[in-house]
């Protein structure tokens, strides 16, 4: 678990005039170090292994009227490869260590509708 993380999103809608309903939006997903050895391993040589910090920028544009409303999310906009979880595997005598890691989504959209009855 990392000892710091945090997200937050803005999103700005246009209340009147041309762009009325219109709406834009960037935020930002932090995570800090997290500790990629298994719990149960004891090798102290290993024990300061860690999958590095990252931050990932997001985007949303939207419209939105008294029924309907479609939004588009832009998640993870500069396509980092980056690492969501990682364990480390100590080296023996006849192999290094090496990272074992399942990495976070590649730029992804999502698009979000609804309708109000």
């Amino acid at each position: 678990v990392a000892r710091h993380a945090g997200n937050a999103m803005l999103r700005y809608r246009f209340l009147s005039g041309r762009l009325d309903g219109f709406s834009v939006g960037a935020g930002a997903q932090l995570m800090g170090n997290r500790s990629a050895v298994w719990a149960g391993w004891t090798d102290p040589a290993d024990k300061d292994m860690s999958t590095p910090a990252y931050a990932i920028f997001d985007a949303n544009v939207g419209y939105e009227t008294k029924r309907i409303s479609l939004r588009l999310n832009v998640f993870n906009l500069t396509n980092r490869q980056l690492m969501d979880s990682a364990w480390w595997n100590s080296g023996t005598e006849t192999t290094p260590g090496y990272f074992t890691f399942s990495p976070i989504q590649p730029l992804n959209f999502r698009l979000m509708t609804s309708y109000r009855f």
